[in-house]
């Protein structure tokens, strides 16, 4: 009997196969890395995503940092923020909120 894992490729073929050296639309390359995430993100990964980084900023700002660390903490927190509207609206086929 074979292992579940013998059907999947492996890795390295999955990203070699996902390589493209021609110039892509937003809309084609946004495609593209959902195609070649080797993993879906679940929500629960967001949230302790989003917890973490928020407690870096809140250290940051405790510690007195300069205002480029804080900044670069809360930089995190936005781009964990868009990923996760991103897959929930690239999940639900929605195009746009309106």
């Amino acid at each position: 009997m074979d292992a579940p894992c013998a059907k999947r490729p492996r890795a390295a073929d999955q990203v070699r196969a996902c390589a493209s050296p021609q110039q892509l639309s937003v809309e084609d390359f946004q495609e593209h890395v959902k195609i070649c995430q080797l993993q879906k993100f679940s929500f629960d990964y967001y949230v302790h995503g989003l917890v973490e980084e928020s407690g870096e900023v809140l250290e940051a700002v405790r510690s007195k940092a300069d205002s480029g660390s804080v900044g670069n903490e809360l930089g995190d927190v936005s781009l964990i923020l868009l990923n996760s509207i991103s897959d929930l609206v690239m999940a639900n086929g929605l195009r746009s909120f309106g």
